[in-house]
């Protein structure tokens, strides 16, 4: 891993770069080598963190949620619906994914109920 590790003093964090992207990245993130990559990070390291694709177009969180402890879902609540996100929560609840929190992003004074719509859900 040492020849992939960027530095950096200011975030005093190492930080890995995706590379060249595979044209199949479900067919990486499923097989054994992406598992032992995390296990060997995850030794070297106290937190490894990896910066996903937006949940709400791609199927790889369901495939890396197989492989992490947790998942903190970052949502800017003025591109989805509140709808939206209860079905990926539902989603992420039904592969038993374990959500550990949900960061709404870019909020403005006319999304003020969001939060309270989706906190009252049934579940």
């Amino acid at each position: 891993f040492e020849q992939c590790v960027i530095k950096d003093p200011t975030l005093k964090a190492d930080v890995f770069a995706s590379g060249i992207l595979p044209k199949k990245p479900q067919l990486f993130l499923s097989m054994s080598r992406f598992e032992n990559m995390l296990k060997a990070l995850s030794k070297q390291y106290d937190r490894v963190i990896l910066n996903c694709p937006p949940l709400f177009f791609a199927s790889d969180i369901m495939l890396i949620s197989k492989h992490v402890n947790t998942i903190n879902l970052i949502v800017d609540v003025q591109k989805h619906t509140v709808t939206e996100l209860e079905n990926e929560l539902d989603q992420l609840v039904y592969t038993k994914s374990k959500v550990n929190s949900v960061i709404f992003n870019k909020i403005k004074v006319e999304h003020k109920n969001y939060y309270r719509r989706v906190k009252n859900r049934k579940k």
